[in-house]
């Protein structure tokens, strides 16, 4: 009986690997030059076209030590209109942290982007939920998924959702990870809207932990 349960653990833990997702991976050279790199691609899921965003970042340990302070950082939506004062690219008019029964972390935010000729500028809004999914992902020391609550009123997305993470801990550093998948409603090709959306976040996670 007891090598029954042994082995009846074995197959469960083993199950439960194979179906973990992988942490995104920063490309090679991500962190030659500087402590952050992103990309952008357009791409099809589930019949959409939609624009894959990712941010990869390098965190000091002497600036934040532990993954607490890590995540801390990123849900304290309050201040995200100062992680980028002063962009040209983005400029917050809301972001609020609210109150939720349903979700880890809620984020209602409003905020304008730069656009190409002759829009000049996007509108963007709307309410994100955070729920906690580390377990879901093997190797990693925090994860957050996060989907559009199309309840709520939104501007300029029709499709918003996708991860944070927090892993490969070391004695000097975290590393941490943003991948979106964001269907835009402004009126240019996606391929032309890449760079628009793309700057705009990389510099919300890059004034985050810099």
């Amino acid at each position: 009986m007891k090598l029954y349960l042994v082995l009846l653990l074995v197959i469960l833990l083993n199950l439960s690997v194979a179906h973990s997702a992988e942490l995104p991976k920063a490309p090679s050279d991500c962190f030659e030059a500087n402590t952050f790199c992103s990309s952008v691609k357009v791409m099809r899921l589930s019949g959409k076209k939609l624009l894959k965003v990712e941010v990869f970042s390098k965190i000091d340990r002497k600036l934040y030590p532990d993954v607490e302070s890590v995540i801390g950082r990123f849900v304290d939506f309050y201040q995200w209109p100062q992680y980028v004062a002063g962009s040209e690219n983005i400029r917050f008019s809301t972001s609020d942290l609210l109150d939720s029964r349903s979700s880890d972390y809620t984020h209602r935010f409003h905020y304008t982007i730069k656009a190409p000729w002759p829009l000049r500028k996007s509108e963007i809004a709307g309410t994100t939920d955070y729920n906690e999914s580390t377990a879901d992902f093997k190797g990693s020391l925090r994860s957050y998924t996060f989907t559009l609550d199309k309840s709520k009123p939104s501007k300029g997305l029709s499709e918003y959702n996708g991860a944070v993470h927090v892993y490969d801990m070391t004695d000097s550093h975290f590393e941490v990870s943003f991948v979106a998948f964001i269907s835009p409603t402004i009126k240019i090709g996606l391929d032309m809207a890449k760079p628009y959306i793309q700057r705009p976040i990389q510099e919300i996670l890059v004034g985050m932990y810099q």
